[in-house]
């Protein structure tokens, strides 16, 4: 087998071909064999079987680590959930118990003291302008509506007197 069928092969490829050559190692290889030349060494039958056995080894070794880890990433996520739940119930909870602004008492559990969120006057300027233009924008809009919602109509003076009738052609402002 060439260097470059080795680098091709998939793990999962490799595990299946090294137990099919442990199985015909085991069962089907003729007696008279007593020595194999492999890769420049000339092994025996069971030193063969040996190395195929050790690479299947690391194959089931893998496995059982790769479970092991999910199952202990699985156990460290539902822990760090619950935590994180104790944490900031306990984090409201001393607040409560010792005032949300009593930073040398919280300090001590590790808790950050609330602040008043300080809004500088640049901001409130910002902020006035916005909600000033959304204002004039929704008053636009209102009134645009409004006159849309409004039919229009003509005042006539026939034989029965006033009476209102719709434009035959629309009214200028």
């Amino acid at each position: 087998m060439s260097n470059t069928k080795r680098a091709t092969r998939t793990r999962s490829q490799l595990e299946v071909l090294l137990r099919a050559e442990q199985a015909g190692m085991q069962n089907d290889l003729p007696a008279s064999v007593q020595s194999i030349p492999l890769n420049g060494e000339t092994l025996s039958p069971p030193q063969v079987e040996q190395r195929l056995q050790r690479g299947l080894n690391a194959f089931a070794n893998v496995r059982s680590a790769q479970a092991a880890y999910r199952k202990a990433l699985a156990e460290a996520k539902l822990a760090e959930a619950e935590a994180r739940v104790v944490a900031y119930d306990l984090q409201g909870w001393l607040k409560l118990q010792f005032g949300a602004t009593n930073a040398p008492m919280l300090a001590k559990f590790g808790v950050p003291a609330s602040t008043p969120r300080q809004v500088s006057v640049a901001s409130k300027a910002v902020g006035l302008a916005k909600a000033q233009a959304t204002r004039a924008a929704k008053r636009a809009a209102a009134a645009a509506a409004a006159e849309a919602a409004t039919p229009k109509t003509a005042i006539v003076i026939g034989a029965n007197g006033v009476e209102l009738a719709p434009p035959k052609e629309p009214v200028a402002k």
